[in-house]
């Protein structure tokens, strides 16, 4: 509405920005938010902080990402997925539960090992010294790593508290969640880490992890701040490991959080070589890695168990809903969009077992008709509402139908080309 007012301005400090590799301080204010982890936060470890950048700040870093991101293909390995266009979270899930069924079906006794590793509070702790070398390792330009290194030390952050701002003050390290450009820079510098490992395992030191005869190794899975190390369940391997970990943290600011962290070995691992690695490492041995990017681990046989999750998540989603509130088309369009949704993300690397797809549509059906008030009857049946719009249904999703065409989508993906590190495992080992 106002940019024939504002436009031409806000255009030259845009271009005066980039040409010069700094600008006004009060461009970087900042608004803080906390935002509570869980219902019942008892300090300030328990908040994530999001940080609210002014308009003029994200267009500046907008346009430095929309320049950055066609590179960053060739420029990151295919072992870190995180924020890379034609890389999805699902990549790193499928590689981890193909290790965990070739783990549990080794039968050697040192056998292999995976750390799943937990960062404490990542984004806050990185150094800027470390951030500013690693810009510099990668070749930024001289302007753009002065430029982002000003955007940096030049913040003045206040605290939203209560409704009201707090003074402001100055951070001394950590990247800004809520900045566009702060996840690029941590991919960057976790980049730091691959490339330590990777010379590491060149040299002979670092054993990795090889899932099949013909496939690729594997050292580590990077996404985010969601680690994972790969290596023989050797006590000389926890030795490197735990070196290349301390190295980074005490260069980088990073920290390990070794009450999160957890390792799992090959099925025939004995118990004192685990006691032996664990007294290194620091890390405790489990025997299931739970959830990992929002994925169920499998361990073994499936449990109905393993699946309760999903079927709670959409049982507590309607719980909250006011479903009295709504009509009818109002139920439809909440059931195609949020409850087909949440199963959604499991199903595109999981067959979901057919008692869990009826358990399912039995909801999406029922609240269809009763809403979150379980009053009310089925007036159509649910073959005519799971039936296309245009051909006289309502369009609802059938579970079982969705788990098809997404796992379809997947094996089209490992059957054709594809540069992807999940399909060359898969490809190498089943095809």
């Amino acid at each position: 509405m106002f940019w024939k007012d504002v436009g031409d301005d806000l255009w030259r400090f845009v271009k005066n920005v980039f040409e010069m590799g700094s600008y006004d301080a009060a461009t970087t204010e900042t608004l803080m938010v906390l935002i509570p982890k869980g219902d019942h936060p008892t300090s300030f470890k328990n908040f994530r902080p999001i940080s609210l950048c002014n308009v003029t700040y994200k267009i500046i870093y907008k346009v430095l990402v929309t320049r950055l991101r066609p590179f960053l293909n060739d420029i990151i390995s295919p072992l870190q997925n995180s924020f890379i266009l034609g890389r999805s979270t699902k990549d790193n899930a499928i590689i981890l539960q193909e290790i965990i069924y070739h783990m549990n079906k080794k039968k050697k006794k040192k056998g292999d090992m995976v750390f799943k590793l937990d960062l404490e509070k990542a984004y806050d702790k990185l150094d800027w010294s470390f951030l500013k070398q690693t810009l510099i390792m990668f070749g930024f330009p001289a302007n753009i790593t002065s430029l982002i290194m000003h955007s940096l030390a030049s913040t003045l952050i206040s605290l939203l508290w209560n409704g009201s701002k707090t003074e402001c003050f100055t951070p001394t390290r950590g990247l800004r969640q809520g900045d566009p450009l702060s996840p690029y820079l941590y991919v960057f510098c976790m980049e730091r880490l691959g490339e330590m490992i990777q010379d590491e395992v060149r040299v002979g030191r670092w054993l990795p992890l090889q899932a099949s005869a013909n496939g690729p190794s594997i050292s580590h899975l990077f996404y985010a701040d969601d680690e994972l190390l790969f290596a023989k369940a050797k006590p000389s391997q926890a030795r490197v490991i735990n070196k290349i970990l301390e190295d980074v943290c005490s260069i980088s600011g990073l920290k390990v959080s070794l009450e999160k962290s957890r390792a799992f070995a090959s099925a025939d691992v004995t118990r004192n070589r685990k006691d032996s690695v664990t007294s290194t490492t620091r890390i405790q041995f489990t025997s299931n890695l739970g959830k990992y990017l929002g994925f169920q681990m499998h361990h073994g046989r499936i449990k109905k168990e393993d699946f309760s999750s999903i079927m709670d998540r959409v049982s507590n989603k309607l719980a909250s809903w006011k479903g009295r509130l709504l009509n009818k088309p109002g139920h439809v369009t909440l059931a195609n969009s949020v409850l087909t949704a949440i199963p959604a993300h499991n199903m595109q690397i999981q067959w979901l077992p057919q008692y869990v797809c009826d358990h399912l549509d039995k909801t999406v059906c029922s609240f269809i008709w009763k809403g979150s008030t379980n009053k009310g009857m089925h007036m159509v049946g649910w073959e005519k509402i799971t039936k296309a719009k245009k051909n006289e249904g309502l369009g609802v999703r059938i579970a079982r139908k969705q788990n098809i065409v997404l796992l379809a989508k997947l094996v089209w993906d490992m059957l054709k080309p594809s540069n992807h590190l999940w399909s060359q495992i898969l490809s190498a080992k089943y095809l």
